[in-house]
């Protein structure tokens, strides 16, 4: 075998260790009573997951700039709109009952048509 095949398929083998480890550590944080530190912990995780297999499995560490730039740039159009309905979501005020609740106007008689 080529030593630089013997090489890749060796950083290919740590990168899909390194990938198993971070779905145990997913599994085993879901375990934990964190609170709210559980979303936060478990996207750091993906995000980790997920830059290994983009960097990797998909080979953009090798392909050229613009692709990189394109996908760098997706992300941020991602996290831009991701924030903004979060910030849309967070800036509303509190419905009450009677807002939600639409009042019905029910006839005394009975329809009866013409």
């Amino acid at each position: 075998m080529n030593a630089s095949l013997h090489a890749e398929l060796r950083v290919l083998a740590r990168i899909w260790i390194a990938l198993l480890a971070l779905a145990a550590s997913t599994i085993g944080l879901a375990l934990l009573p964190l609170g709210k530190g559980n979303a936060a912990a478990a996207l750091v995780i993906a995000l980790a997951k997920a830059g290994l297999v983009l960097a990797w499995f998909m080979e953009l560490r090798e392909r050229y700039p613009v692709l990189r730039a394109t996908c760098v740039l997706s992300a941020a159009m991602l996290f831009i709109l991701a924030a903004l309905s979060a910030v849309d979501y967070l800036g509303r005020a509190p419905a009450t009952l009677h807002d939600t609740v639409p009042a019905v106007d029910r006839p005394s008689a009975p329809f009866t048509p013409r």
